[in-house]
This record gives structure tokens, C-alpha cells and sequence, in this order.
């Protein structure tokens, strides 16, 4: 479970029963959480301090964003590469970030982004890695060089742009899903 301003993360060891909160991350609005699909034991976690990771399943978390860095402590969303665990993605309400050595390092990544676009959402194809989607205050945006470079996509009405989550189906590679403020929107191409 994850929670918002001052909230922390939580777990459970009886499906759902009972909860307590994990130690290392109390009180840090935790907004995003994600487990690295080539290191099971690896969890990344966007919280209003910045992005927190866990190579122990959660016992234990260590901030790896830049603290010096004002931007990287408000973070909305993260995304880790499907095939290396290193390669780690964290959306602001300003742009997105990305780290290819496992947090010791972070590089703005927006090149064809509006500038000031919240990132609400990252999702990282499972079949092709290089391929992202970021959806943004100011619409959707892919990229087929992992961030080097964002296109946006056409398609979602002015009025429906603030997409909050994007993903692709896992059936059907060519169809995308976008959850908006105004419904769910998909598109076959």
C-alpha cells in the first residue's frame, strides 16, 4: 500500500489482515512503488523525499536521488528497465530522470517534452526496453532510445490530456491504454 502527504509504506504478512509500517520510509508520501523484473528482491519507490530503493524486499531502503538536487525530491512516478535493474526511471512534477548505474548518478531526460510537464506515469515495454511512454500534465510522450529523446502522441483530446497512468496491453503489444481525468482512452496504433 502506498499513501500521501506524511504517509509511508506499509506491508502485510497475512494476506491483508494486519499492516505495519516499513522502517526507512515513514512519513515520506510515498506516490510510486515498483519491483525490478530481472531482480526480484530489488523495489524502487518515488516519495516526496526523493527515489528510495530496497534490495532486500522492502526490510530495508536507502535514498538514492540526488539530495543537493531540489527537482528530485518530489517524485510522482518510477519505472526500473525491464532487463537490467540499474537502469531506473523517476518521473517530477516537472520532467523525468533517469539513472543507468543504480542511482549514483541521475541526467534530465525531456528532449521533445514540453517543459514543465508532470509526470504522472512511466511504463517501460517489456519486450523492447528501449521503448518508454511517459504520460504528462501536458499529454503523452514515447520514446524508442530510453528517454534520449520524447515524441508526443497525438490522439486524446485537449480536454482529457492529463493522463494519469499509461500501459501497454500485455496481449496485444499494438494497443495502449491511457487512464485520463475524463475515462480510459485506447488506441490500436
Amino acid at each position: 500500500i502506498i499513501s500521501a502527504d506524511g504517509g509511508g509504506l506499509f506491508d502485510s504478512t497475512d494476506e491483508g489482515k494486519t499492516w505495519s509500517s516499513v522502517k526507512g520510509v515513514e512519513n515520506f508520501g510515498v506516490r510510486s512503488l515498483i519491483a525490478a523484473p530481472s531482480k526480484p528482491a530489488r523495489f524502487v519507490s518515488g516519495t516526496l523525499h526523493g527515489v528510495m530503493l530496497s534490495d532486500d524486499s522492502g526490510k530495508t531502503w536507502t535514498r538514492i536521488s540526488d539530495t543537493q538536487q531540489a527537482e528530485m525530491q518530489g517524485i510522482t512516478a518510477v519505472a526500473v528497465d525491464p532487463l537490467n535493474a540499474d537502469i531506473i526511471y523517476a518521473g517530477t512534477s516537472h520532467l523525468p530522470w533517469k539513472t543507468t548505474d543504480g542511482g549514483k548518478t541521475w541526467e534530465s531526460i525531456h528532449n521533445g517534452m514540453v517543459d514543465d510537464s508532470d509526470v504522472f506515469s512511466l511504463y517501460v515495454d517489456g519486450a523492447n526496453p528501449q521503448d518508454i511512454f511517459a504520460s504528462a500534465c501536458s499529454g503523452i510522450y514515447a520514446s524508442v532510445n530510453r528517454g534520449d529523446m520524447w515524441k508526443k502522441l497525438l490522439g486524446i483530446p485537449n480536454t482529457s490530456r492529463r493522463t494519469h497512468v499509461i500501459r501497454k496491453d500485455p496481449s496485444n503489444p499494438n494497443i495502449i491504454f491511457a487512464g485520463t481525468t475524463t475515462g480510459l482512452f485506447k488506441s490500436a496504433n
